[in-house]
C-alpha cells in the first residue's frame, strides 16, 4: 500500500476519463494505492510525465 499526496496550486478541471470533467480546487489532496508486488515501480510510474493513462489518478 503507498499514499501520494498531491498538493493543487490553483483551481484546475482536468477530464478524467469516463468519470468527464473534474474540478479541483486549490489545495491538499491524498490517494491511496495498492501495488501487490512491487511498490517502488508502481510509484516510479505516477511520478513519471509521459504515461499510459490507465487509473483514474494517471488523469
Amino acid at each position: 500500500m503507498y499514499l501520494l499526496l498531491i498538493y493543487v496550486e490553483e483551481a484546475i478541471s482536468i477530464n478524467v476519463g469516463s468519470l468527464g470533467n473534474l474540478r479541483f480546487d486549490r489545495g491538499l489532496y491524498a490517494y491511496v494505492g495498492s501495488a501487490q508486488n512491487n511498490v517502488e515501480r508502481r510509484v516510479a510510474r505516477h511520478l513519471r510525465r509521459h504515461k499510459s493513462l490507465f487509473w483514474h489518478i494517471d488523469y
